[in-house]
């Protein structure tokens, strides 16, 4: 179960500016990492993971590869001066990709968000609120642009 409501992330030229709360450490000794995840009882952990390219700069990782309802593993994993290793895992499902965002939903483990993500790639609902969430988002931009065109057809604007 979702431990949340949908989160939005910024995502510029498919590289994402943000990530979700207690998915990133910053630490000298810590090593972040994400991946689309999918379970597979044979892998490290019990699941297979394809993992997201990092970014430079303000971005953390690049998805040109993350696809609706795709489950992200955001991974931190942070080594004491002892030499312990102290792992930091948040799971999201993709609800809803634009070029300018995505939303996702926050799980509290693998398993729960990867049943959530093949149930909602069966549910014609779902699917129906994330195209309507991105029509949206398309429509919105479409009014900016209609108004900026006005302003310069006016001469308010050069």
């Amino acid at each position: 179960m979702s431990t949340s409501k949908p989160i939005r992330l910024d995502v510029v030229n498919d590289g994402l500016l943000k990530v979700p709360p207690g998915a990133w450490l910053d630490h000298h000794r810590a090593k972040n990492w994400a991946a689309v995840v999918d379970i597979d009882g044979t892998a490290p952990g019990g699941f297979s993971r394809r993992f997201l390219p990092y970014g430079r700069g303000p971005v953390f990782y690049l998805i040109e590869s993350v696809a609706l309802f795709d489950v992200i593993e955001f991974a931190g994993d942070a080594v004491t001066y002892a030499g312990k290793l102290r792992p930091s895992r948040v799971f999201a499902v993709v609800v809803v990709k634009t070029a300018d965002f995505i939303e996702v939903e926050l799980f509290e483990d693998g398993a729960a968000a990867v049943l959530a993500s093949k149930a909602k790639r069966s549910s014609k609902g779902d699917f129906l609120k994330a195209l309507g969430a991105e029509r949206a988002h398309h429509e919105a931009r479409a009014a900016e642009v209609a108004r900026e065109m006005a302003e310069i057809e006016k001469g308010e604007k050069s």
